[in-house]
C-alpha cells in the first residue's frame, strides 16, 4: 500500500470516529464516505478494536460509527437527549408522510421547539441553548440548522442518523429510567 493510500484510510477514520456520521451527499464528506464505502472490510475491522461497528447505507448514502453492545457512549445533558426523542418523533412522522428527501426530514426550528414544548412539558429552550444542542447535532451527522432569509426561524434538517442515535433500544431504556423514577415517587 503507498503512503498516499495509508493517509487517505487514516484520514477517513479519524473523520469518521470525529463525526461519527458521513454523508454522500455532503461535498466536504464525499470523499471520506467514498474510502470508507470502498474498504469496508478494513474498515470494520479497523474499528471492532475500538468496540465500533461500521454501518453503510448505500441507498440513503451515510456511513455511520456505532459503539457495540455494552460500549461506553457520550453522555448528553437532559434538555439534548429530550431534543433527540423529539427530532426522532419529527423525523418519523416525516417519513410516514413521504416528506423525505434523500432520507432527511426537514422541517422549522418554531415546529422543533412547539414539539419538544408539547411532548416535554417544559420550558422551549433559550435560543442561544436550541443553537448550542444544534451545533452539537450537527457535529455528529445528525441534524443541522441553517437560519432563513427573513426573521428568526432555522431550518432543520433531520439526517436518518437519528435512527441509530435514538434506536428502540434507547427508547426503551429511557422508558425503564421514567418508570423507575415514578415508581421513587
Amino acid at each position: 500500500m503507498e503512503k498516499s493510500d495509508k493517509d487517505t484510510l487514516r484520514v477517513a477514520a479519524t473523520i469518521l470516529l470525529e463525526k461519527q456520521f458521513l454523508y454522500l451527499s455532503n461535498q466536504s464528506e464525499r470523499k471520506h464516505y467514498l474510502t470508507i464505502a470502498g474498504e469496508t472490510s478494513y474498515f470494520e475491522n479497523l474499528f471492532e478494536q475500538l468496540s465500533r461497528s461500521v454501518f453503510i447505507d448505500r441507498n440513503l448514502g451515510y456511513v455511520a460509527l456505532l459503539p457495540n453492545p455494552g460500549a461506553k457512549s457520550i453522555s448528553l445533558k437532559q434538555d439534548e437527549t429530550l431534543m433527540l426523542l423529539c427530532l426522532r418523533l419529527i423525523y418519523e412522522e416525516g417519513i410516514e408522510n413521504f416528506a423525505a428527501t434523500e432520507g432527511a426530514v426537514t422541517v422549522t426550528s418554531d415546529k422543533v421547539i412547539d414539539r419538544y414544548t408539547t411532548e416535554t412539558r417544559l420550558e422551549q429552550p433559550n435560543l442561544t441553548r436550541f443553537r448550542e444542542i444544534m451545533v452539537l447535532l450537527k457535529r455528529h451527522g445528525i441534524a443541522s440548522a441553517k437560519k432563513e432569509s427573513e426573521g428568526k426561524n432555522m431550518v432543520i434538517t433531520i439526517r436518518p442518523a437519528i435512527r441509530h442515535v435514538v434506536n428502540d433500544d434507547y427508547i426503551v431504556q429511557l422508558e425503564e429510567l421514567v418508570g423507575e423514577e415514578s415508581d421513587a415517587e
